[in-house]
């Protein structure tokens, strides 16, 4: 048991609570006389007047990191403060305040006393007009520091600016990207536009600050093919993407899309009374479990397309940080680390080809009285039970690995057969024989 609980902000409460009667402590919860009592709420306003946060107490030895990530603070709630699916600015009242630049510099300067180089802002996302001014303030203080951040992908964020805060030593920014759909950014009330958030991912990469992109799958209304865009999205644009993480939607208790309750409904139990999270169903679009389906088909596609994303989803991000600042190239880029254009593909004993003249899917599936005539190019393994359809060129790129046929020398005649680029042919060739070294195919 306890004999009051703090909500919100707490740090007028706590020293309050050392020295005031209970009734006059600000954002407390408590019990009297059998009754539930909570006090007025009250917003820190000039965030200015808070110390620095204090670690002496806390061992930071014990944390498996070669130096401590400390947390910062610029701000308290967001400055946009619209999205739909959030409810992270309820602890806040939704007021958006900011701590000056020059205030938070001074945090910084006091916090390297504790072995540290190494800052994670935890904002729930920082404007680039704030950086702006801030970067100004770490490279005038000389301050020798490592950091990254929360951040919306907005155009504000310059190839000038993106330049300064990697001079101010930002290392990597965390994106709320959401979904790579226009439409379900526009449900979501995001305030992002697709070809922005493109530009702002290349510039930040372009300035080399590792990108970080954020999605998730299953908002309310969201359709199959809305989801589909997203992976196409992630696909398309791997070379501009240093990394990426993905989930689906949680109803939170305080969000707008919770309150509102227009696309969904909600089930909640009594016993469920201390929930902050909420079973639902949807009115239209693709249900939870679809959208659990389509998260497995993107990271199915994110470990073959990005070479690193089994060591990037098992560690922290501020290990990711010190890693980055080491010199670690965790780079989002066709994995083609097993082929060169000297090596010599071979079919696996198990695998095989076959080129069929109707739709094997109804057939393989004991459906015979609806198989459509087509021309269908398959590869199979037998000792795996996989079975995928390929196109022509990728079929005759399979055969040739029955010929001892270098790399190279399947690039060249397909380059000569088709009069295409060879480097390009080459590069093509490459990334769909690794994926058949990573299947099991080639070996």
């Amino acid at each position: 048991m306890c004999d009051c609980l703090v909500f919100k902000e707490g740090e007028k409460a706590v020293a309050a609570l050392a020295a005031e009667n209970i009734e006059k402590v600000p954002n407390v919860g408590y019990t009297k006389n059998g009754k539930i009592i909570f006090n007025h709420t009250e917003v820190i306003t000039d965030l200015d007047e808070l110390p620095t946060p204090c670690f002496k107490d806390v061992d930071l030895g014990l944390y498996l990191s070669p130096r401590p990530v400390l947390p910062v603070y610029a701000s308290r709630a967001c400055y946009w403060g619209r999205c739909a699916f959030c409810d992270h600015g309820y602890g806040y009242n939704k007021e958006y305040r900011t701590r000056s630049p020059e205030r938070v510099v001074e945090d910084l300067c006091d916090l390297m006393q504790y072995n540290t180089t190494y800052f994670s802002f935890a904002d729930e996302a920082i404007p680039p007009t704030y950086f702006k001014k801030f970067c100004n303030s770490v490279i005038e203080s000389g301050l020798d520091i490592t950091w990254f951040a929360h951040v919306r992908a907005e155009k504000g964020f310059t190839k000038n600016l993106c330049k300064k805060m990697y001079e101010s030593g930002c290392r990597m920014l965390l994106f709320g990207i959401e979904s790579g759909c226009q439409k379900v950014l526009d449900l979501i009330d995001k305030g992002t536009k697709i070809e922005d958030i493109v530009t702002v991912l290349r510039r930040c990469r372009d300035a080399g600050l590792w990108n970080h992109a954020f999605l998730f799958f299953g908002f309310p209304g969201e359709r199959k093919e809305d989801a589909e865009e997203t992976v196409q999205f992630v696909c398309e644009n791997k070379e501009v993407i240093n990394s990426v993480g993905c989930t689906t939607f949680l109803l939170g208790k305080y969000s707008r899309v919770c309150r509102e309750k227009g696309t969904i409904k909600i089930y909640q139990k009594k016993e469920d009374d201390m929930a902050i999270w909420y079973d639902y169903s949807v009115k239209k679009g693709i249900t939870s479990e679809e959208a659990s389906k389509m998260r497995e088909n993107l990271q199915e596609k994110l470990h073959h397309i990005y070479p690193n994303q089994g060591i990037l989803e098992s560690i922290c991000r501020e290990h990711v940080l010190q890693l980055i600042d080491a010199g670690c190239d965790f780079s989002i880029k066709e994995n083609i680390l097993h082929i060169s254009s000297d090596f010599t593909p071979h079919l696996s004993r198990s695998a095989g080809l076959k080129k069929v003249h109707h739709d094997f899917i109804p057939f393989i599936e004991g459906v015979t009285d609806r198989i459509n005539p087509r021309t269908a190019y398959l590869v199979y393994d037998l000792q795996k039970d996989t079975l995928m359809e390929i196109s022509e060129t990728a079929f005759h790129v399979l055969q040739s690995c029955t010929r001892d046929n270098s790399v190279g020398e399947i690039a060249h005649n397909l380059s000569e057969h088709h009069s295409m680029d060879f480097e390009t042919v080459l590069k093509d060739v490459a990334t769909f024989l690794n994926e058949m070294v990573s299947k099991g195919i080639i070996n």
